[in-house]
């Protein structure tokens, strides 16, 4: 345990779905001892799945996870020809359906209501290239300008950058590292 070593401090990063994850859990506990969040590529994961197999497609897909939770068998790995990324049947229920906690806090079409809850500076970061988009990664970081409270948030949008900022690491560290620089110590 980093407490157990002496650290008091911490900064929260997360990718993809970790960004969800951090930001629920600051959201819900106010933790003083987590001084800022780095959200890497936080995308709208239950509106890319929509667009991704269309309306109809999403609905069965989503319904074939129900049966299987329902039934017991959350576990087991959805069928690769509905859902060919391993998901179980738990958690693609989990994120894809539209009442989802975990899908709709960064669900850019919603209110975004999870993201008004922290209070502490945030690094919003995007590839211009994220190919895990409904709306365009420079819209995604105007929306989450608005959403984050803190004077002290930030967004980088990473030229010709993916959703995993291949090629563009160094650019992403940097970033990150100017930000950290200047973080407020209090």
């Amino acid at each position: 345990m980093l407490r157990d070593r002496g650290y008091k401090n911490f900064i929260l990063v997360g990718h993809s779905t970790g960004c969800q994850k951090i930001t629920y859990y600051q959201s819900r506990k106010n933790k003083k001892s987590i001084k800022a969040i780095i959200l890497l590529a936080p995308a709208d994961d239950l509106n890319f799945q929509v667009k991704l197999l269309g309306k109809r497609k999403y609905k069965e897909t989503l319904e074939i996870s129900r049966k299987l939770v329902r039934s017991g068998r959350g576990k087991e790995l959805m069928p690769p020809e509905d859902e060919p990324s391993y998901f179980s049947a738990k958690r693609y229920y989990e994120l894809y359906r539209p009442e989802s906690l975990e899908g709709n806090i960064y669900n850019y079409s919603g209110p975004l209501k999870t993201l008004s809850k922290i209070k502490i500076p945030v690094l919003s970061v995007f590839g211009s290239k994220e190919e895990y988009a409904v709306i365009s990664a420079r819209r995604m970081l105007n929306i989450l300008s608005r959403k984050f409270s803190h004077p002290y948030c930030k967004e980088v949008l990473i030229k010709n950058a993916d959703h995993c900022f291949c090629h563009h690491e160094d650019e992403v560290e940097a970033a990150a590292a100017k930000w950290l620089q200047h973080l407020p110590t209090k």
